[in-house]
């Protein structure tokens, strides 16, 4: 019935791997539990153990293949006919959360989303302020919200999917760098017509990178949505950056400023970013002058 998929880079999934294994023997549904490390290295003594676990596959990459590649290699193994991918770095918010999956599985969905959380106390590290900031103003929204835009809202952090549409469209293993490997696969999923359902089943995402780290990444998803447009993978007018500076594309004097800017102010939005009161508008910005960089420099 349920193939739980937990692809693992360099995290503790002990908590996780019980919570869940425990969930689905209560359920006394029929089940497996697939966790593969990417070619990790630290944390591997502790999540050994997991293989003891009933209905449990464990296994360790000797190369790293990537967030796309390791989530289509667990659904080719997985023997179930409904695959639950879940991030390494979350713990689900309720403990009824697989059968609240399995309760919402209709006739008429071909995908589910439960959501992602983050802790309301605020970290006692401001290293982690940005990441913190960001996923409580911009990824924790409610089923009805993400509903209203259901393709633009998908996190590959916290679904189900039949494993017969998955099959279908899987994740594109094109996009070897960080970012929107989520977002052209909800694009593919839109145009295949596949339904999504988002409910309010959601999972609390724990692994907080420092602030340094998230800016990277951040700047990293502006290089990969390029990328998706150039490899014409993706329209622009899905990915708002895009977008927008697509609209700033025929003001070429208001580009130039923007431009200008941003290489001026560099040093104050990084300190911004970097420190104990983080704005998200200044993160707004800084990737649109890092769009126009490289748009610049191609």
């Amino acid at each position: 019935m349920l193939s739980i998929l937990v692809p693992i880079y360099n995290y503790d999934v002990t908590k996780l791997i019980h919570n869940l294994h425990q969930q689905a023997l209560n359920l006394g549904i029929t089940f497996e539990i697939l966790a593969y490390e990417d070619a990790s290295d630290r944390f591997l003594a502790k999540n050994k153990k997991i293989q003891d676990l009933s209905f449990t596959n464990y296994q360790i990459l000797t190369q790293n293949i990537g967030r796309s590649k390791i989530r289509n290699l667990l659904a080719q193994r997985a023997k179930h006919n409904w695959l639950l991918f879940l991030d390494a770095d979350v713990l689900p918010v309720s403990c009824t959360f697989l059968q609240k999956y399995l309760t919402a599985i209709n006739p008429k969905t071909d995908l589910i989303a439960g959501g992602i959380n983050y802790s309301t106390k605020k970290p006692t590290d401001s290293a982690q302020y940005l990441r913190w900031i960001y996923g409580h103003k911009r990824e924790t929204k409610t089923a009805s919200l993400r509903n209203q835009n259901p393709y633009s809202n998908f996190s590959s952090a916290n679904f189900l999917i039949k494993k017969s549409i998955f099959s279908e469209i899987y994740f594109n293993e094109t996009i070897e760098q960080y970012g929107h490997e989520d977002t052209l696969f909800a694009y593919n999923f839109k145009t295949q017509k596949g339904r999504i359902l988002h409910i309010n089943n959601p999972i609390f995402h724990l692994g907080l990178e420092n602030n340094t780290i998230f800016l990277n990444k951040s700047l990293l998803s502006v290089e990969s949505a390029l990328f998706l447009k150039n490899q014409k993978l993706i329209p622009s007018s899905y990915i708002k950056l895009l977008t927008y500076y697509e609209k700033l594309e025929n003001l070429s004097l208001a580009l130039y400023l923007i431009y200008l800017l941003g290489n001026v102010s560099e040093p104050l939005i990084k300190k911004n970013l970097l420190g104990k009161k983080p704005v998200l508008k200044a993160l707004d910005f800084y990737k649109l002058y890092y769009l126009i960089k490289l748009e610049q420099n191609a």
